[in-house]
């Protein structure tokens, strides 16, 4: 049976998603920057947990959110203690990357200017 973390948001998995960050550690990132990625800062942390408290009506989706976030940080930190060698991760099916369009790098830098620009 499948673990509920895995679907939290859509298709792709917290553990699919932490797959394909850790594939990238070297290739002109560093764990610290995937870190940086991956986490919700506990500013805007605070605001969406203010924003749910005011509109309970989202509140579950925004639960949904940071529950998700969370479950892709532990298993991007589980990967990096234990040192997974990436040729030893399972290859990701096509559903669990679809929705990505150009390179992963690509997707990361623009993550980084969005979240830049919005600090």
């Amino acid at each position: 049976m499948a673990n509920p973390e895995d679907s939290l948001l859509g298709r792709q998995s917290p553990i699919a998603e932490a797959h394909v960050l850790y594939r990238m550690i070297g290739d002109e990132n560093t764990v610290e920057e995937l870190r940086e990625l991956i986490a919700v800062p506990s500013r805007i942390e605070h605001a969406l947990r203010a924003f749910a408290r005011a509109h309970p009506e989202e509140a579950h989706f925004t639960d949904r959110t940071l529950k998700f976030r969370e479950a892709v940080t532990r298993e991007f930190e589980r990967l990096v203690r234990d040192g997974v060698q990436v040729v030893d991760l399972p290859e990701l099916r096509e559903v669990e990357c679809s929705h990505q369009r150009g390179s992963f790098r690509g997707a990361v830098s623009h993550e980084r200017r969005k979240r830049d620009s919005t600090w």
